[in-house]
């Protein structure tokens, strides 16, 4: 992977430059990822790009691994619409969409969280055998289902 600064601009070679709607933003990351070579398909991958607005003192390995997080976002947003409803507003107004998405976002939420702790209680209570209570009638934990 390689980063540099750049503008992320609109416009091209193709359409006029000089349109009022063409517009530059602030500099940002522009990064850039080759694909390993693959020996046993011996065919090529195309480059990744990606553009980030994060601060300029930021290093080459968060730069990646922001760049590399975009696949959890579009999972979140897939389980979202099949489990909770996110894609499922029809209304016309921006307050109406916001506490969908909200009340949407809160409900995954929720299930992701319900989830790590069923599954931390079967391997809870299977290791401790004094019948002793769970979250949240005992300690807290961290959404792995670790104490």
């Amino acid at each position: 992977m390689v980063a540099l600064r750049a503008h992320r601009a609109t416009g091209s070679a193709r359409h006029s430059t000089t349109h009022e709607r063409v517009s530059t933003a602030e500099e940002g990351w522009l990064i850039g990822e080759r694909p390993l070579p693959q020996a046993e398909n011996g065919g090529e991958e195309e480059c990744k790009y990606y553009y980030s607005s994060v601060g300029a003192d930021a290093p080459l390995e968060r730069l990646a691994a922001l760049a590399k997080s975009r696949w959890t976002i579009e999972q979140f947003y897939e389980d979202a619409k099949g489990e909770c409803g996110l894609g499922d507003y029809q209304g016309r107004r921006w307050g109406g969409l916001h506490r969908h998405l909200a009340l949407s976002m809160m409900a995954y939420s929720f299930l992701m969280l319900e989830s790590s702790v069923s599954v931390a209680d079967s391997s809870f209570s299977s290791s401790n055998s004094t019948g002793e209570g769970f979250f949240p009638l005992c300690e807290t934990h961290d959404t792995s289902g670790n104490p």
